[in-house]
C-alpha cells in the first residue's frame, strides 16, 4: 500500500473549487455506502449458509457445478460438514 500525505491532500483539496469538492466528497461517500453494502451482503451469504448451504454457494459460485454439488453431497452426509464446505466455498471464491 501507497503511502498517504495528509499534508499534500489537504493543499490540494483547498485548491479544489466548490463544485469540485463536493463531486470528490460525493464520490467518497458513494464508495463508503458502496463498501458498506458489500459488508452487509457479506453478512448475509453467511447466514444463508447456516440454514441453507447449497443455495448459499449456488448463489456465491453463480451456480458453477462442482461446489454446488460437492455442497450438496456433504449435506445429504450431515448438515455441519455442509455449512463448513459453505464457508470454505465463501473463502475460496
Amino acid at each position: 500500500m501507497e503511502n498517504f500525505n495528509i499534508d499534500a491532500f489537504k493543499t490540494e483539496f483547498h485548491k479544489l473549487g466548490v463544485l469540485q469538492k463536493a463531486s470528490f466528497i460525493k464520490k467518497v461517500l458513494k464508495g463508503a455506502k458502496n463498501a458498506e453494502m458489500q459488508h452487509q451482503a457479506e453478512v448475509y451469504e453467511y447466514i444463508l449458509a447456516i440454514v441453507l448451504p447449497p443455495v448459499g454457494v449456488g448463489l456465491h459460485t453463480n451456480w458453477q457445478t462442482k461446489p454446488l454439488v460437492s455442497n450438496i453431497l456433504w449435506c445429504c452426509l450431515a448438515y455441519v460438514p455442509g455449512v463448513v464446505h459453505a464457508f470454505i466455498v465463501y473463502n475460496k471464491y
